[in-house]
């Protein structure tokens, strides 16, 4: 095959690709099963009762009433406040701290509570996704390295040779 028909191909499949994406993007919404964070900041009383899926920041843990108070954000900066029934535990002590981040699964009631059927620690405190972010920020340096330690790039053309 020729590079011209070989380039023409790989254009015209990475416009498909791209093409993809975005309805992927843009139709995102539409599909998601559960009034949303945007939803919910502007008409959370058509919801009540509705089953709803949040992510949020915990703000307070309160092991005796085995409840969590959390902070989700909708997209235009307005802060909602929900109380879960349910606070995750690991070995008796909660599985999350305060600043951590959470997903609750469960069904909408009034005032922000959610009569809760899951709850599912993301990060268990604010330092989980900086350490998250800088062990794959090593592995990524560790990955690069060992690449160039064992192939070397041409400076004359597109290719890379074994070193």
């Amino acid at each position: 095959m020729r590079l011209s028909v070989r380039l023409a191909l790989a254009v015209v499949l990475c416009l498909a690709l791209g093409g993809f994406g975005v309805h992927y993007a843009v139709s995102y919404d539409d599909r998601w099963p559960y009034p949303t964070e945007n939803t919910l900041a502007d008409d959370y009383g058509d919801h009540i009762g509705e089953e709803t899926l949040v992510f949020g920041r915990v703000t307070a843990i309160d092991t005796a009433a085995d409840e969590l108070t959390l902070e989700a954000e909708a997209d235009d900066g307005t802060r909602l406040e929900f109380v879960a029934d349910d606070v995750p535990t690991d070995g008796g002590q909660p599985a999350v701290q305060e600043g951590g981040f959470v997903q609750v699964y469960g069904t909408l009631e009034p005032d922000g509570e959610i009569t809760t059927s899951e709850t599912v620690v993301v990060n268990p405190n604010a330092r989980s996704e900086t350490y998250k972010l800088g062990v794959s920020a090593i592995a990524l340096l560790a990955g690069v390295g060992y690449f160039l330690v064992h192939w070397r790039p041409t400076l004359t053309g597109w290719e890379v040779r074994r070193g």
